[in-house]
């Protein structure tokens, strides 16, 4: 389809409003909220998952987790460099297991309408040609949706800049490249169930505390530092 191949810059967007995405799973309780602000500030959360959330501000990624004296705020990029000094520390033996993560391959087949809502299907392809029983991943070419198009492809690629630490960026191109043309209805089982522009207090983009020095990061993420599989 053509469309695919136009960039997000250069879609029509609509005037500037805030807008609210509900994202969940068919027959399970997840569910995934992401609020955009019309300057293109980001707060994403799941309710009731401990809650951990996601911010853009200005450009710069923070995930928030809670701790036993309240929020604790980390930004994106300290979180990549401790992640990064964890796999420096790895054995040569290990390394490649990391190198040679497999890259997940897409195909675009046909569409998919969900919740009202029809865009172009993508699934995944296994190393023996077969296709996953339902798209992996649907995207919507509504301009109306594009600020949401923008935020998620923004989110993932500062979560997937953490993850190339371990697995390469080959490993997360290809999904890197259905985000960027166009909102994602469907994505990894989750599907967009509601779309509104109500405005959003300004309050819901304020950090809950101050981030944490890079220290306190390593502190943090030292029970979940990078193990080799044995």
């Amino acid at each position: 389809m053509r469309w695919l191949l136009i960039p997000l810059a250069v879609i029509p967007a609509p005037a500037l409003a805030d807008l609210t995405a509900v994202y969940g799973k068919p027959g399970t309780n997840f569910e995934m909220k992401v609020e955009i602000a019309s300057n293109g500030n980001v707060h994403g959360d799941m309710p009731g998952q401990a809650g951990n959330s996601i911010f853009t501000l200005g450009g710069e990624g923070y995930f928030v987790e809670p701790g036993p004296s309240g929020p604790i705020v980390m930004r994106v990029e300290d979180m990549a460099t401790v992640l990064g000094e964890q796999i420096a520390k790895l054995g040569p033996q290990f390394r490649p297991s990391l190198d040679h993560t497999p890259t997940r391959q897409f195909v675009h087949k046909g569409t998919a309408t969900v919740n009202g809502r029809t865009g172009a299907a993508f699934f995944a392809q296994s190393r023996d040609g077969r296709l996953s029983p339902r798209p992996w991943v649907v995207i919507s070419d509504d301009p109306a949706l594009t600020p949401l198009a923008r935020a998620m492809a923004g989110q993932f690629d500062m979560s997937m800049r953490m993850m190339a630490k371990s697995i390469g960026d080959a490993a997360v191109k290809p999904m890197q490249e259905i985000l960027k043309t166009g909102a994602p209805i469907v994505f990894t089982g989750a599907e967009l169930q509601t779309v509104t522009f109500d405005p959003i207090p300004v309050s819901h983009f304020e950090l809950p505390a101050k981030p944490a020095s890079l220290e306190n990061v390593r502190k943090q993420m030292m029970p979940v530092a990078v193990r080799p599989v044995r």
